[in-house]
């Protein structure tokens, strides 16, 4: 009973107290169809069917378009972390250059032997360097 005065009230007809709906009082030729409409069982289950195969449409475009979305953000994410990775990487190679400059300056390590893991420190500066920049020759540490 629920699910009729659910399915006469989407399909906006409203019975008054004869019992008549607003479609069959207006003699519109379609009155019948209403009528036969709110009667049939399986015209009522086709049109449940219907609505269901509508909103599960929607629902798969929403989901779709959420998608669309998530994968933009995450391509915008990854051009942007891909640029300041670029950035990080070559300020890295810079303070690494830098590095061997002032060691060199100082005198090289042996006079820098006070300060603790220097050597390591140099040494991977140097390594660094010497990847990232193949056309550097070996700094020695006069």
């Amino acid at each position: 009973m629920a699910g009729e005065k659910q399915d006469a009230s989407l399909a906006g007809n409203k019975r008054d107290s004869t019992g008549e709906t607003e479609g069959d009082k207006s003699g519109a030729v379609g009155g019948d169809d209403q009528n036969e409409y709110e009667l049939d069982p399986e015209k009522r289950r086709e049109a449940r069917k219907m609505r269901r195969i509508m909103a599960n449409r929607r629902s798969a475009r929403e989901s779709r378009e959420r998608r669309k979305k998530l994968l933009t953000d995450l391509q915008d994410s990854v051009e942007n972390l891909t640029t300041d990775n670029a950035v990080l990487t070559k300020e890295n190679f810079s303070l690494r250059r830098e590095l061997i400059t002032l060691v060199e300056q100082s005198g090289g390590v042996a006079s820098l032997s006070m300060i603790p893991n220097i050597q390591a420190s140099l040494e991977s500066a140097r390594a660094f360097a010497n990847l990232a920049d193949p056309t550097a020759g070996v700094i020695s540490d006069n």
